[in-house]
């Protein structure tokens, strides 16, 4: 054989190899897919069986006197990591919160010292709480503690920690 055969057949194996490797990965993925599917189908399911609302509140400290914009990028951190948080430790009621329209609401506090006694509260309940520190590159001091995340949880219980706040 000459040299230019044998870097065709090399190629040629090459290529066939490569796409029966694409091929066997795609139809692996698939089938996890679909098992997964079928998994999540049963879970929203079971969901739709369990009464009651969930949410997640998410309260701004207002003598911050932070813009609208950082006030939103705020609850947007406190937001993630409380979703974070919950995937970590209750899978199960990030999901009822999910499948019931994820419920938010922006309440507004006055002091650090209300932000973490509600977090503290929030806890002591059993709930997700995530308090969030600014990094201090914009509008606000360094550490400054801006927005609190509680839940997403059932409403019952994240309305005995909040309830008695005013709507941002």
């Amino acid at each position: 054989m000459d040299q230019k055969t044998v870097l065709s057949l090399a190629v040629g194996l090459g290529c066939g190899v490569c796409i029966g490797w694409i091929l066997r990965g795609r139809l692996r993925s698939s089938s996890v897919a679909g098992a997964a599917k079928s998994a999540a189908e049963d879970l929203v399911v079971s969901m739709s069986e369990i009464p009651g609302e969930f949410k997640m509140v998410l309260v701004v400290r207002t003598d911050l006197k932070m813009g609208k914009g950082k006030v939103a990028a705020q609850c947007s951190h406190a937001a993630v990591n409380c979703c974070q948080k919950l995937l970590r430790s209750d899978a199960q009621v990030l999901r009822q919160w999910e499948y019931r329209g994820q419920a938010k609401v922006v309440l507004k506090t006055d002091t650090e010292a209300s932000l973490l006694e509600l977090a503290k509260h929030a806890r002591a309940l059993g709930l997700t709480a995530a308090v969030i520190q600014d990094a201090g590159r914009t509008q606000i001091a360094p550490g400054s503690k801006t927005v609190l995340g509680v839940g997403p949880g059932p409403a019952s219980l994240v309305d005995q920690v909040t309830g008695q706040l005013k709507l941002f």
